[in-house]
This record gives structure tokens, sequence and C-alpha cells, in this order.
């Protein structure tokens, strides 16, 4: 079992803006728990199935907390514990969603770098994989990677990351 550290975002349930406390656990593999406190005081757990493609409440029987942050449990599922992260709100196609921003590093432990030596980070949103970005030589480049439906990149997006990261991270 793998235990996440405890990870902070912003999020809106029912009209009110809360912060959601979550400690993810990979139970088994494709199998997690996301041990969930709202700061309105609500707490439950919510679990996925990758296999399934389920996602179930323990507590939230209407599900109403668990339908506003599936999209962000879904990003999670593909940090890399130990690595740096980034979550902020952002408007995207008139609506506004979390964007989380993820260091990368190989299954094999080593760090993932791109000409320079820089880092890479991965970009996630609704629920789902984006894009990737690096810096290179000084100007931050953004590729996707997705083989099925890979859409236009946002380079505004691109450019309010990589300004987060040089403000947050230093390389």
């Amino acid at each position: 079992m793998i235990t996440y550290p405890l990870i902070k975002f912003e999020c809106t349930v029912s009209g009110k803006e809360l912060i959601a406390e979550v400690v993810a656990e990979e139970i088994n593999p494709g199998q997690f728990n996301f041990n969930t406190r709202f700061s309105d005081g609500f707490e439950d757990v919510f679990s996925h199935d990758e296999g399934a493609k389920t996602w179930k409440a323990l507590h939230d029987t209407q599900a109403s907390y668990l339908n506003k942050i599936q999209d962000d449990l879904a990003a999670l599922r593909c940090y890399q514990v130990g690595r740096h992260y980034l979550s902020f709100p952002h408007t995207i196609n008139d609506h506004v969603t979390n964007v989380w921003v993820f260091e990368t590093q190989r299954e094999d432990g080593y760090m993932v770098y791109s000409k320079g030596g820089c880092k890479r980070y991965a970009v996630y949103y609704n629920g789902d994989y984006r894009f990737e970005m690096k810096k290179v030589y000084g100007g931050w480049y953004a590729k996707t990677v997705r083989q099925i439906n890979p859409e236009i990149i946002d380079e505004n997006l691109v450019i309010r990351i990589g300004q987060m990261i040089d403000a947050h991270i230093k390389e």
C-alpha cells in the first residue's frame, strides 16, 4: 500500500467555497481510497477502482461532495510521492476548474530531464492528462503525448504555469 502526503486544494460544493484536504492511499494496484476532509467539517472516504472505472463515497449517499472533486481525485492518482506539485483554479471553456501540475519522475526513480537539465511537468485538468511542459533555454515549451483526441494547448495557461514554477520551485 502507498500512502500519499496530505494535499489541500480549493473546491466549491453546493455554492460554498471550501478547502479539501486529501490523504490518498493506493490499497492495491489500481484501487485508491481518498480520505477527505472539507473545511465545512464534512469528512468521507472516496474510493476508486480503475479497472471497473467506478467511484464510491462511504458516507455521502448523494455523492454531492464526490461529484465536485472527482476530477481532482482522478488527477491525484498520477501524483508521484515526494515530487513538487501545483494546484490552482483556472477558467477553461468558461468553467472554473482546478489545474494540477506534477513534477515527473520515471518509475525507476531517476529524474526525467530534458535538454539543458530541466525537469518536466505533467499538466492535468478535468480529470485527465492534458500536456507536458519543460523549460528550454529560458522559455517554457509544452507538448502533448496524447494519442487519442489531442487538444490545442492553451499557451496562456503554459505561461501562467511557467511563471508559477519559476516563482516557487528552484531548478
